[in-house]
């Protein structure tokens, strides 16, 4: 017994010698805040900045996270919190600065990158606000929110095939409802609103003038209302030897008449390019070789074997030469027409036409479009569960995918 109470007298000289050493060297304040950090009343203080913030009173919730910092080191969620107030209060630089503090390692990282991209897209940064988007997916590609912001994007910069795999893998993750089921369709058939478009590239390229997809974007939106100048002077930093801007002011000579621009601007650029090859085709349809057009157009349809332009012209083409496979392809355009004219006409009939998604899902089936098929004909399920058509297609639309 005398042994044992010698050596906790020890133990407890050598721990009075320790913190002694330490608050000596102003070491132990810090310690002791840092050890506490399963405190209630410090997270207790998280909680109530949470709550000031959801309350809108945001100078409130930024003094109580000062006063919880000065006892204990931030977290990521202290740091999303301080971010999300700057956001508030219109400081999106200091916002932006608040969510790079929180690691990749962090369960809410991914949350953090959609939240940068979100605020880098209303300062109009098109280009870092994708690259944030696509660091979220990195690192959770299952961030539903992260795919519906990236799928909007790229349809306001026309970005079809960039578009479309964003809509797929939102349809891999949930079913899409039909406001979602509507966007994936109008992109594929390049069913673009230019108008609404217009006001957003027009800030996108003046935040960022080097931004290339905005300043094609916006050219594109300008042609298709024919103001054609601005069209021309959207296009101006890009280079001809950009072959979408190429492609671009081909269009802008047709547009004017001016073929003979048209035609010395098509013998430039890449040999295995959609649009070039498409306005190429055009070209050669006008002259006595129509072989030379169908080449052009098939040339095309190697780059995209869904482009409508393509298809109608390869199927002019083969009609010209007595080819009797002129007719799948101008039937594969008209079905792309008929696509189109059902998603317009959708504005005025969803409501009043019962059969509208399942006759979308049938157009879709026809085009070979089946990810958007299955999409319509559960929609259609759902409007009406007694749908036994939409259901024997669905059915019949399993079987055929599994069996291919």
């Amino acid at each position: 017994m005398p042994r044992l109470r010698n050596r906790r007298g020890w133990i407890l000289a050598l721990v009075l010698l320790v913190v002694g050493v330490l608050v000596s060297l102003g070491l132990a304040p810090r310690l002791w805040s840092r050890g506490p950090v399963r405190d209630p009343q410090r997270l207790g203080w998280l909680h109530a900045a949470w709550n000031a913030f959801e309350a809108r009173r945001y100078d409130q919730a930024q003094a109580i996270l000062d006063r919880r910092a000065a006892v204990v080191a931030p977290t990521p969620l202290d740091w999303m919190l301080r971010a999300r107030i700057a956001e508030a209060q219109g400081r999106p630089a200091e916002a932006l600065d608040h969510l790079r503090r929180i690691p990749d390692s962090d369960p809410i990282a991914a949350q953090a990158w959609l939240k940068a991209g979100q605020i880098e897209l209303a300062r109009h940064q098109a280009r870092a606000a994708e690259a944030a988007y696509r660091h979220a997916l990195a690192l959770n590609p299952d961030q539903i929110q992260a795919h519906r912001e990236l799928a909007y994007l790229y349809i306001l910069q026309r970005r079809k095939a960039e578009c479309d795999v964003e809509f797929r893998a939102l349809d891999r993750i949930k079913p899409l409802d039909e406001v979602l089921a509507f966007a994936w369709c109008q992109n594929f058939c390049r069913l673009w609103n230019s108008l609404e478009a217009l006001p957003v590239l027009i800030r996108f390229v003046a935040t960022d003038p080097d931004d290339r997809w905005s300043r094609l974007a916006l050219a594109a939106s300008y042609e298709l209302i024919n103001r054609l100048d601005e069209a021309e002077s959207a296009l101006g930093p890009l280079p001809d030897s950009d072959p979408d801007a190429r492609a671009l002011r081909i269009l802008i000579a047709f547009d004017r008449g001016q073929i003979g621009v048209a035609a010395e601007l098509a013998r430039g650029g890449p040999a295995e390019h959609t649009q070039l090859n498409v306005c190429r085709g055009r070209l050669a349809l006008q002259g006595p070789d129509p072989r030379q057009a169908a080449a052009f157009f098939r040339a095309a349809l190697r780059q995209d074997p869904e482009d409508r332009d393509a298809l109608q012209g390869l199927g002019l083409a083969l009609r010209k030469l007595g080819d009797a496979r002129a007719e799948q392809y101008l039937r594969l355009a008209f079905r792309q027409d008929d696509l189109k004219r059902t998603l317009q006409g959708a504005t005025t009939t969803l409501q009043s036409d019962p059969r509208l998604f399942s006759r979308l899902g049938e157009i879709c089936m026809l085009l070979d479009r089946r990810e958007e098929a299955r999409a319509w004909y559960r929609l259609a399920i759902g409007r009406d569960p007694l749908d036994t058509r939409a259901q024997q297609d669905l059915i019949r639309l399993e079987n055929r995918s599994r069996a291919d």
